[in-house]
């Protein structure tokens, strides 16, 4: 309170930018911003918003309003998660779970600028983040899981440079894109200024994006080991791309530590699909009466 009986508050302040302007620079095909960020280096600040949510989450405080806005880069790389002023506490026992999600959506006037806006009223949080059972305003049901989808936007947007729903021009498109449909696969959507999202990041990002609460991770842990794993480049095994993938790496983890040993064996192994090769081919000759 200060002299006039005013009352205050006092906050630090934080420089850098949001995560938003961030994605922005990266959607424009700024060639700076895609040297400095990789999927990386981007999965790594990622698996530093995971962290700080898990945090409040093990307090049982889920955020809302998760969104690139709210995420604060700072100068020296140091990620921040801010404006926890929706945030509320959560129970975890089986009568907050959402079983089904039907029943009428909020049928509500709002431009679609504001639809990456913060809402409070009907709607709870930023319509454009939101996860099924907060766009069906069942607050008293949300628990963590409705910040993990948000989270798994939150990815979505800044792996493809894209968000999942943007082609929804109306609230009525939105809400019914988030309870009814699921986005297009993060690692089939293609940007002219950087690769393909790792399929890693896509499976991890489509399970947290799951529109059944019992259908994505139930907590963060997992999640977070699955990207520390990926960036120790132990790539967990999705698909027979990431099984390979995963192979590759035990390899390469092998010959760092048996260069010799590794080395021996690649050729034995090379070697032994020449000579299969070899005799295969005098099997063949044999047959036709060439040999």
């Amino acid at each position: 309170m200060d002299d006039d009986g005013q009352y205050y508050f006092v906050m630090k302040y934080v420089q850098g930018e949001d995560l938003s302007t961030l994605i922005g620079k990266l959607r424009e095909g700024d060639p700076d911003y895609h040297k400095r960020y990789s999927f990386e280096r981007r999965a790594r600040m990622f698996l530093e918003i995971v962290e700080a949510v898990r945090f409040a989450h093990n307090k049982q405080i889920i955020h809302r309003d998760l969104k690139p806005g709210n995420i604060r880069i700072g100068a020296y790389g140091e990620v921040m998660v801010m404006d926890w002023g929706l945030s509320k506490p959560f129970k975890r026992d089986a009568e907050t779970l959402v079983q089904t999600l039907d029943g009428p959506l909020p049928s509500l006037d709002i431009p679609q600028q504001r639809l990456f806006e913060t809402q409070q009223g009907i709607l709870v949080g930023t319509p454009a983040y939101m996860s099924p059972e907060q766009a069906y305003g069942k607050h008293d049901a949300m628990d963590q899981r409705s910040d993990i989808y948000s989270l798994g936007v939150l990815f979505y947007e800044l792996t493809t440079l894209r968000h999942p729903f943007e082609s929804c021009e109306t609230l009525e498109a939105l809400l019914g894109a988030i309870t009814q449909t699921d986005p297009v696969p993060a690692w089939s959507v293609v940007h002219p200024a950087q690769g393909r999202v790792p399929r890693e990041l896509g499976f991890m990002i489509a399970k947290a994006m799951a529109r059944d609460p019992a259908e994505r991770y139930g907590t963060l842990e997992p999640w977070a080991a699955e990207l520390e794993a990926y960036l120790d480049a132990r790539s967990g095994i999705y698909c027979t791309s990431t099984f390979v993938k995963r192979g590759v790496q035990g390899y390469t983890h092998f010959l760092d530590s048996h260069r010799v040993l590794a080395v021996s064996l690649l050729g034995l192994i090379a070697l032994s699909s020449l000579l299969g090769g070899v005799q295969s081919l005098r099997w063949l000759l044999s047959l036709l009466g060439l040999l």
